[in-house]
């Protein structure tokens, strides 16, 4: 993206921009995760596997403010398939 471009930006494309940097990081996050616990585990005794949804975590907790987003989701996907609330 050019200066000019950036300067002509509304706050709300920034705003996006900014998100969707932020899901391209933890998909590589995630990706990095998987390939380190399945280097990982190949030395750790069976029962006791490393997941990489709990090596995920450590680097992206999930917030309040995502647990609020997920739960709207699920009411909006719920009411349009049919379901009451």
């Amino acid at each position: 993206m050019s200066p000019r471009e950036l300067d002509e930006l509304v706050p709300f494309d920034f705003i996006d921009l900014v998100e969707a940097h932020k899901m391209a990081t933890k998909t590589q996050d995630v990706k990095d995760a998987y390939y380190a616990c399945m280097i990982t585990n190949v030395q750790i005794a069976k029962g006791k596997h490393i997941k990489v949804q709990d090596v995920v975590e450590t680097f992206h907790p999930v917030t309040r403010i995502d647990r609020k987003r997920e739960e709207q989701r699920f009411i909006e996907e719920w009411t349009t398939a049919g379901g009451e609330i």
